[in-house]
């Protein structure tokens, strides 16, 4: 199936469809815990923005078109840092994607971001596990390098160099039944 062809067909059912090298896939169901922690998420590097970062917004689950056989997937991360103004509909590139990784959509996950590392202006991916406090952060390097491995993070603070976003990493799942057991 192509982009346009999957465009044309998709549900509107309210589940997160993708389109992964021609096949169209439904994402894993959202889950309570994990939708407090997705707009915990979103909210707090959106509220950071606006008081740091006006050139810069958040937008959630809105689908993105790779450079890479991009007639063929059509990715939707959990939230993206993307440029005030941008016009309705795909994104093409992002400067940070967020998405969260549950067991039953690791998979999935993994092969999104392997994906989205081809956007040109995208400096880092964040990972969120949902059944955990843990992070994984892919940060490109100054020459604009993809690392060999993420950066782990469990405790302390969670950091987003490009748009100068910290936060206890704790304090993105305040709002889950995991913050209690994380401190």
């Amino acid at each position: 199936m192509t982009l346009d062809e999957f465009l044309d067909w998709c549900p509107a059912d309210g589940r997160r469809w993708e389109l992964v090298d021609g096949t169209p896939q439904v994402r894993g169901p959202e889950t309570a815990g994990r939708g407090r922690l997705h707009f915990e998420t979103m909210r707090q590097i959106g509220n950071h923005l606006i008081a740091q970062r006006g050139d810069l917004c958040v937008t959630g689950m809105v689908g993105v078109l790779p450079p890479v056989l991009g007639q063929m997937n059509f990715r939707v991360p959990d939230g993206a840092v993307v440029p005030r103004g941008l016009p309705d509909g795909y994104l093409t590139d992002a400067a940070v994607i967020v998405d969260l990784l549950s067991p039953d959509t690791a998979a999935a996950t993994w092969r999104n971001v392997w994906t989205w590392i081809t956007l040109p202006g995208l400096r880092e991916i964040l990972v969120l596990y949902a059944e955990e406090v843990r992070a994984e952060i892919l940060r490109r390097d100054e020459r604009g390098h993809w690392p060999h491995e993420s950066i782990i993070v469990t405790d302390g603070d969670l950091t987003l160099d490009f748009i100068g976003f910290r936060t206890p990493l704790v304090s993105l799942y305040r709002t889950t039944g995991l913050a209690a057991s994380a401190e």
